[in-house]
């Protein structure tokens, strides 16, 4: 083994930490840095790959020259060879902005993994929602503190909030100047412990809680997702509450800070409740009307949304199938704790021979939902296959 090549594949890992932003200590942070590698060269390395060259699993040999070339591009290397001779600086000292929108990167890469990864249909499948960054892109320009995505449980507000971020804050042509910061709610927590939303921020990024925030370095987006799932402790639903309303009512005076929200209604509706009326102004596109009804503002599926979902859920299938699975399987790969795939109606046909054919199943909320609005479920989740899109009732109607 050469010890100077092995010196440099070291430095090379502690460069890949850094520009993450986050030391690479746990196996499942992987996948997050397999979709930043993607982000930001257009090369992709699995997962496996990745923990294998930061030893976080036993390798075997090795890590290829295309490995070694693509790790020194992210760094800012033009290859392997290039970073071996030198030319890639170590990071200079970041600024207080620069340690604050790393973080921000770390806890969204985190986040928008975690669900991908609990999402009952492969997330890659699922159907993409305009309203969603069209809402936020209409609240980032009108300039007040927060918004929310509001709906019952299974209604797919976190892939809305995964979509949106991705959409809105990851693409090259993203706002500068302004970071987004991902976490699910059981995070803020730390928050309570902290004392507030902004001391938590200033802990996560490694900075001091007397560090000023200046407004001309630009802005953050705090984007907590599941709110509805914190309990009523100490640390709970409602201190976290507290902390929220507080974030608006200072918001004039913390401008560079806004947060953007997904909670079920019931939970919307103990926010709304402890919201002075003064404070409604800041809110953007939701209701403060309990006596309205329905406090959602995530629409059904539109009828071409309902078209695109039915027509991954069956290319998902017929991929499994495809690798030597079962429809049994191919439905159920993506389940996770606390989330279930499309049920599977198993059925004999007249010769005897057993087939599966894929049901509708009510975890899949979202769909039931945009079905029953434009009258192609009944409520007893029956389906009316004449309602479905012409080209997707196969999908349902017909066993493969």
């Amino acid at each position: 083994m050469n010890p100077t090549a092995a010196l440099h594949r070291a430095e090379l890992r502690r460069h890949v930490a850094a520009t993450f932003g986050h030391d690479l200590s746990y196996p499942r942070e992987a996948e997050a840095l397999a979709a930043d590698v993607l982000q930001r060269t257009g090369e992709r390395l699995s997962p496996s790959t990745l923990k294998r060259f930061l030893g976080l699993v036993t390798a075997d040999a090795l890590p290829s020259r295309f490995t070694l070339n693509v790790l020194s591009a992210y760094v800012g290397a033009t290859s392997w060879a290039d970073f071996e001779q030198g030319q890639a600086a170590p990071p200079a000292a970041p600024t207080p902005w620069q340690q604050l929108t790393a973080a921000a990167a770390h806890h969204t890469r985190l986040t928008l993994a975690g669900i991908r990864q609990k999402c009952a249909l492969a997330y890659e499948r699922t159907a993409p929602r305009p309203f969603a960054v069209a809402h936020v892109a209409a609240w980032r320009a009108s300039g007040v503190a927060a918004t929310a995505f509001v709906a019952e449980g299974g209604m797919g507000k976190s892939v809305l909030l995964a979509q949106a971020v991705e959409a809105t804050w990851l693409t090259p042509t993203g706002p500068r100047h302004e970071a987004v910061w991902a976490v699910p709610a059981a995070r803020l927590r730390g928050a309570v412990a902290a004392g507030g939303l902004r001391e938590w921020l200033l802990r996560e990024a490694g900075l001091p809680p007397t560090q000023p925030l200046v407004a001309d370095w630009g802005r953050i987006c705090l984007a907590v997702d599941g709110l509805d799932e914190l309990d009523h402790g100490p640390d709970g639903f409602e201190a976290v509450a507290g902390l929220l309303t507080d974030l608006v009512a200072t918001h004039a005076a913390a401008p560079w800070l806004h947060v953007l929200l997904t909670l079920r209604t019931t939970a919307w509706e103990r926010l709304a409740q402890r919201t002075p009326a003064a404070l409604h102004g800041q809110w953007f596109g939701v209701s403060f009307d309990g006596f309205s009804g329905d406090l959602s503002n995530v629409p059904p599926l539109a009828p071409d949304e309902v078209r695109a979902t039915l027509l991954s859920m069956s290319e998902g299938v017929k991929e499994r199938m495809s690798d030597g699975g079962t429809m049994s399987e191919g439905v159920n790969e993506r389940m996770s704790e606390g989330s279930k795939s499309q049920e599977v109606n198993e059925r004999r046909s007249t010769s005897g021979t057993r087939v599966t054919q894929p049901l509708i199943h009510s975890s899949t909320h979202s769909l039931i939902h945009s079905l029953s609005k434009n009258h192609s479920l009944s409520k007893n989740h029956s389906l009316n296959y004449e309602a479905l899109p012409p080209d997707t009732r196969h999908l349902i109607a017909h066993p493969y």
